[in-house]
């Protein structure tokens, strides 16, 4: 049956290719290729220093779980379909519906590999190289990106790392990009009934696996097209910016109703409580310290500060193990770049564009101040920032890509033609 997996991959490979290239054959073919390595490389870290953790653990979960699905029909409909989980002896995901979801889409993909992790594995990466993908070759489309720009975005290494396999992030980004390219699309006038509905189940099931990225790129998204409509996104910077934080207040606040998680009368306590859960397990070296966090809002605003640097930058002081020293060396990359293409940006923007750069910096915002409230542990929090990495190698990107059309590098033009 493995054999038949990886058969029905190359297929599947060859598929995507054939009607997603978009003429990038060499940047298709790296990335992907990164995009399996990083398959290999994360699940060997996980098996050697984490005891397996959750990519592991999922996997034999699912094989667990297939074993009593697939004994008949019936126990396979009640499984997946209406969620029978007392015919698994000591399931463990009775109370948790988002690791139950992961847990079916991995048993779905092991009855393709034949219980083979490093295939099922390959298979997530490919659902995830598949949103990434799209939304890169729109950056090259539409943003005129060129080789060195598309690089960062598809190679940028953590990127890449947590993204890849068995992992919840490998779903949640492909689904929040498809997400995201669709409605460019549609805002394109390119839209159509299967991409408004590809856009409504893409955002239905990030909710559903990931709800805290859900309940954020909703919002901001309606918001996008409330404010595009209106006559205030031609007027001064101050007016549409007005508008832009009330119309995202007034859906985050609609959002709000939708999770217990998310109700006002305990937000914040849910983040302080799990902030303290992390304090208690973690090693203090791996900690972001923040000053005595209080679930009130005066507390929160002293700590967001911190939180928004620790979210992008952090760690930056080579302390601790291999893969710490490796994501300083990745964050102090960053700060290079992004310090190159903010003093040589001429801090212009193109208006078809703007509002689409409030709203990832929006993104970015929002995500990293409390994904870092929420998770102090550094560890954590490198594998939780892919979220909103897309975005933010987007804009350090555009800004790299401004200067060098402004160079004029020929050489690189005709390198780039290659690619």
């Amino acid at each position: 049956m493995t054999w038949a997996g990886l058969i029905i991959f190359i297929l599947l490979v060859l598929f995507h290719y054939r009607f997603y290239n978009g003429g990038l054959y060499y940047l298709y073919w790296v990335s992907l290729f990164a995009k399996l390595l990083g398959v290999m490389v994360l699940s060997w870290m996980y098996l050697n220093y984490y005891e397996g953790g959750d990519t592991w653990h999922f996997f034999h979960g699912a094989v667990r779980f297939n074993q009593v699905a697939t004994a008949n029909f019936s126990n396979f409909f009640k499984l997946y379909l209406f969620n029978h989980y007392e015919l698994v002896n000591n399931f463990e995901y009775v109370h948790q519906p988002r690791a139950a979801l992961m847990l079916k889409l991995v048993g779905i993909v092991n009855i393709l590999s034949g219980n083979n992790y490093w295939v099922t594995g390959m298979y997530f990466s490919l659902i995830s190289f598949s949103g990434v993908w799209v939304f890169a070759k729109w950056l090259k489309s539409q943003l005129n990106f060129g080789t060195v720009e598309m690089l960062i975005f598809l190679l940028w290494p953590s990127f890449v790392f947590w993204t890849s396999g068995v992992m919840k992030e490998s779903v949640a980004i492909s689904a929040l990009l498809w997400a995201v390219y669709c409605y460019m699309r549609i805002m394109d006038g390119k839209k159509n009934w299967l991409t408004i509905g590809f856009m409504g189940v893409s955002l239905a099931f990030l909710f559903a696996i990931k709800y805290y990225y859900g309940a954020v790129l909703i919002p901001i998204l309606a918001s996008h097209f409330v404010v595009s409509k209106t006559r205030f996104v031609k007027q001064a910077n101050w007016k549409w910016m007005l508008a832009w934080a009330v119309v995202l207040s007034g859906f985050l606040i609609i959002i709000s109703t939708l999770h217990p998680n998310f109700y006002w009368s305990r937000f914040l306590e849910v983040i302080v409580d799990n902030h303290d859960k992390f304090l208690v397990i973690s090693d203090p070296v791996t900690l972001v310290h923040f000053d005595n966090l209080q679930p009130n809002w005066v507390s929160f605003a002293l700590n967001m500060p911190k939180a928004l640097f620790a979210g992008i930058f952090l760690p930056l002081d080579f302390k601790g193990n291999w893969l710490y020293v490796l994501a300083s060396l990745e964050n102090w990359l960053l700060v290079v770049l992004m310090l190159f293409g903010l003093f040589t940006w001429n801090f212009k923007i193109d208006e078809r564009y703007k509002l689409y750069v409030v709203a990832a910096i929006t993104f970015i915002v929002i995500q990293s101040i409390f994904l870092s409230l929420s998770t102090p542990n550094l560890g954590t929090l490198l594998r939780y920032k892919s979220a909103f990495q897309p975005f933010l190698l987007t804009l350090i990107a555009s800004m790299i890509n401004f200067r060098r059309k402004n160079l004029n590098l020929q050489w690189l033009d005709r390198l780039e033609a290659k690619f």
